[in-house]
């Protein structure tokens, strides 16, 4: 865990992960038989202890895994106080999809327009299209660098300045590839894809390979080529080639983006949780907090209305029939 100040939120405590970089399914690293005993002194830790429990105004817990074993029952603990005040957000759906059977199998669990644009995709693969992977740590730099101008390039059509808008969070990317890279052993190692077409980079991806899961962490596309579908074929190709590595599922990660269920994901719920502290300082600090959401919820109702209320007395009446 991290220490950050926050404005509001006063010092509060976050997992290490979480903001730019986005992380999901964050919670406490523990085995499964120790997750209890485990989630109980961390809990213990910042409420148990008088001078721990003076340090901290809020937790703020962002890509939490509904049901996360180990993170229910730190929560659960915190509850027991009846110390602090918990919120819990729902947020957006991570999607994960199974290839356990294989591609072939994979393949024919796919509706029959998703199918009709892989053999659309592996066509363009015979002509204009290639597909690479990386076999090196620095073949999967530099292919990480082209995957990162062009995940940045299409925040930048929308006016948005993207995760790398910031050096940290490319330093931190290369540092988590390089840390996992293992030249003697594939079985973890991350997978790095890109297409091209017209030898052009047309689309790419980075992920990451975990208990038989690959995990999608990012990915970039050209819309220079878009007639050729560069981020299906990336998709594609890329979750081939996680079945032919012997992962048994694919997670697209935080998202509802359309094409994740296509490429048959199924859902599971990703929370952030806001927990303020026991000392009287953060429950001032929580009661400002609220009341400040409450204020802008109800100026965001009073806005819409009169904008709704406005649109409704400049249209035209409809017709009448006989009139």
């Amino acid at each position: 865990m991290a220490r950050r100040g926050n404005w509001v939120l006063g010092e509060t405590i976050c997992l290490m992960g979480n903001g730019k970089a986005c992380s999901d399914d964050l919670g406490i690293l523990v085995s499964s038989d120790d997750e209890g005993e485990a989630a109980q002194a961390f809990a213990d830790y910042f409420i148990g202890d008088k001078a721990q429990a003076e340090r901290w105004d809020h937790f703020d817990l962002d890509g939490i895994r509904k049901g996360d074993p180990a993170m229910e029952a730190f929560v659960q603990r915190l509850q027991d106080s009846d110390e602090v005040k918990i919120e819990r957000r729902a947020g957006l759906n991570c999607w994960e999809a199974a290839i356990d059977q294989g591609w072939t199998p994979y393949v024919k669990s796919l509706s029959r327009r998703v199918r009709k644009m892989l053999e659309q995709t592996e066509g363009w693969q015979q002509s204009v299209s290639t597909f690479r992977v990386a076999q090196s740590l620095a073949e999967a730099n530099e292919m990480a660098q082209i995957i990162a101008d062009l995940h940045q390039g299409r925040w930048a059509e929308r006016g948005i300045n993207g995760c790398f808008g910031t050096t940290s969070f490319e330093s931190f990317l290369l540092k988590a590839m390089s840390s996992l890279w293992d030249e003697s052993d594939s079985t973890n190692r991350p997978l790095v894809t890109l297409v091209t077409v017209n030898g052009e980079p047309a689309g790419g991806l980075i992920g990451f390979r975990y208990g038989g899961t690959l995990y999608i962490y990012l990915t970039g596309m050209n819309t220079k080529f878009f007639e050729f579908r560069p981020g299906w074929q990336t998709s594609f190709c890329s979750i081939r080639e996680a079945a032919a590595l012997g992962c048994k599922s694919v997670d697209f990660m935080r998202g509802d983006e359309d094409y994740k269920p296509r490429l048959g994901g199924l859902p599971h719920v990703q929370e952030r949780w806001i927990i303020g502290g026991p000392r009287w300082r953060s429950k001032l600090r929580n009661w400002a907090y609220y009341r400040a959401i409450d204020i802008r919820d109800r100026v965001k109702a009073y806005r819409e209305a009169k904008a709704k209320k406005g649109s409704t007395a400049t249209a035209k009446p409809s017709s009448v029939e006989g009139e």
